[in-house]
């Protein structure tokens, strides 16, 4: 469970600290005793320590007014005294302080810079605030930093993993291992954020045993900067469409327009033979299939029906004949995607 392997973590780091002391218990030397007695009051100043002569001793136990003080460099210029004073002060390099069940109550590490609080926060040396939920699992907890915020909630993650990220940007990570990743993957990571206006929906198939790299595919990207759409990695939003006419059919002009998302064309073109009052495929539209064309055709006497099949293809119904090289007017217009 995730409170086991939390459990498990932190036992392998505390450990071999009781590892090492014990065996230093265990292969422990006896010690001498110094006194010094303060010629004007008479009070007496002990000392434990573990060479013959206190100035020679690098570990020394002091006994005081000021309180139990021990240092394991006594000999140094300006030794590095650790213990408990009479105030009720305490310096320690780890202190630890653990329940009847060996859940870590409180806990500050200075070589880490790290304070526990609780089984449920941690503050360390970056200027974060971590706060662990629900039996001190990994999966379920807050990372607060001076400019953004972090939820992780089991299989989701809300917010800034990165406080050096652009201000206001948030990150949401779902993780999937129900199976719908190919067999060779564990489990599924979807991340959606939104990074100075360009939302972005990424997958991410990843194979915990690192056998196979993580296989990233985009999804979806929004800009709302250059209002560009990307699905699967394919433009939606269609650059300068293109009409390409058939066999008989003579182009001699084909502008495009695009407001927004509507899309206008005007297209002038002529036929070396007769139009028919039957339907003409005169050329194909570069357009996603689909989509709905409105499509007005004329010559300079006669109103023409025009439609864009789904494949495409321009397709004018004239009510009458229309007499070879005879000039076509046709304009568009669509919705792009």
């Amino acid at each position: 469970t995730p409170a086991t392997k939390r459990y498990a973590q932190q036992m392998q780091y505390i450990n071999p600290i009781i590892s090492d002391i014990n065996t230093r218990i265990a292969t422990a030397n006896g010690l001498y005793e110094t006194t010094e007695v303060d010629q004007v009051t008479g009070a007496t100043t002990y000392y434990l320590h573990n060479k013959q002569n206190l100035t020679d001793s690098d570990i020394q136990i002091m006994f005081s007014d000021v309180g139990i003080m021990v240092t394991a460099n006594g000999t140094a210029l300006q030794p590095t005294w650790y213990g408990l004073t009479t105030d009720g002060e305490m310096l320690a390099n780890l202190l630890t302080v653990k329940d009847n069940q060996n859940n870590i109550l409180f806990q500050v590490d200075a070589r880490t810079k790290k304070v526990i609080l609780a089984d449920s926060g941690e503050i360390t040396g970056d200027e974060s605030f971590k706060i662990v939920r629900v039996d001190n699992s990994q999966d379920l907890y807050t990372e607060i930093f001076s400019d953004s915020i972090k939820i992780h909630d089991g299989y989701y993650a809300l917010g800034a993993q990165d406080s050096n990220i652009y201000p206001g940007t948030f990150s949401f990570t779902q993780c999937d291992n129900s199976g719908s990743q190919p067999a060779q993957y564990t489990y599924t990571e979807y991340v959606l954020s939104l990074n100075r206006g360009k939302l972005l929906l990424q997958r991410t198939w990843i194979d915990t045993e690192n056998n196979y790299e993580p296989k990233v595919k985009k999804i979806l990207e929004v800009d709302g900067y250059s209002e560009t759409i990307e699905v699967n990695e394919i433009p939606l939003t269609p650059s300068t469409p293109k009409f390409t006419e058939n066999s008989g059919y003579t182009i001699s002009q084909q502008t495009w327009s695009k407001v927004g998302n509507i899309v206008t064309g005007d297209l002038t073109f002529s036929s070396s033979a007769q139009i028919s009052t039957t339907t003409v495929q005169v050329g194909t539209l570069s357009v996603a299939p689909g989509h709905t064309v409105i499509v007005n055709a004329r010559t300079a006497t006669v109103q023409m029906r025009g439609s864009i099949n789904s494949s495409g293809v321009l397709q004018i119904n004239s009510p009458s004949s229309i007499n070879a090289n005879t000039t076509i007017y046709v304009s568009l217009s669509f919705v792009a995607a």
